[in-house]
Formats: structure tokens, C-alpha cells, sequence
């Protein structure tokens, strides 16, 4: 439930950055809420567009492969869940937008979305699972 209401979240956040372009603090000059347009994949490396859909597709097959070979383990569904939900938001902006609505600034440097946090949260979930030694499988 909470991954889907991060979701959620995310896709009004996305809607409300697009539209009306805001630019204002959130803490001092250290974090903004701002519009911004990423092209690229992460971190704005650039890639062809149907490179990039191409590898949102494969990606979402290779994670659902992994969700059915661990659905009963409920610590790794929810971190491919995580992984899932946020790529399938930035997938959704770069397929009719042809980029992903960005609007987390920090230091005016890096700029994200939650989607990306969804990503990056799924993702450690994932790893600390593995490195605990904790089986796949079982």
C-alpha cells in the first residue's frame, strides 16, 4: 500500500511541477521543489530515445522474472516492487512526454523525483538482502 501511495504521489508531483513550473524552498537553499526536464537516463547520461524505451522494457521483464521467482519472500517483492513502481513512473513521463519531470532540487546541482527515490530505496532493499546472505529461493 505505501509503494502504491508513493506512486500516486510521485505521477501529482510530476502533474504539479509540469504545469504550473514552481520554484520555491523547501529548507533554506539546500532543497527546492522545482520543474526540471531530464532527457537522459540517470544522472542525465544521454542516450537515443528508443534505446532508452528498449531498455525500460527489458528492464521490466528481467524484474518481473525476479518478482515471480521471489514471490513468497516478502522482503525482496517489496523491493522489486519499489524498483518496478518508480521506473514504471519515469517510463510512463519519458513514453508521452519523451523525458522525465524532475522536481527535487538539491544545491541546484541534482535534481530527482521520488520515482527515482522509489529506484534507489528498492534497490538498497534488494542488495541488503543479498549481502545478508539471505536466499533468493527460500
Amino acid at each position: 500500500m505505501i509503494i502504491l501511495l508513493v506512486f500516486v504521489l510521485d505521477r501529482f508531483l510530476k502533474l504539479l511541477a509540469f504545469f504550473y513550473e514552481p520554484n520555491f524552498k523547501i529548507f533554506i537553499d539546500f532543497f527546492r521543489f522545482s520543474f526540471a526536464v531530464n532527457y537522459g537516463l540517470a544522472f542525465s547520461i544521454n542516450f537515443p530515445t528508443e534505446i532508452l524505451l528498449f531498455l525500460y522494457l527489458l528492464g521490466f521483464f528481467g524484474l518481473g522474472v525476479i518478482l515471480l521467482k521471489t514471490f513468497t519472500r516478502i522482503r525482496y517483492c517489496a523491493s522489486i516492487l519499489f524498483i518496478l513502481c518508480g521506473a514504471f513512473s519515469n517510463f510512463l513521463d519519458r513514453l508521452f512526454l519523451g523525458y522525465v519531470i524532475d522536481y527535487f532540487a538539491v544545491f541546484n546541482l541534482n535534481v530527482f523525483n521520488l520515482a527515482d527515490l522509489m529506484i534507489l530505496i528498492g534497490a538498497g532493499m534488494f542488495l541488503k538482502n543479498i549481502f545478508k546472505g539471505k536466499d533468493l529461493k527460500s
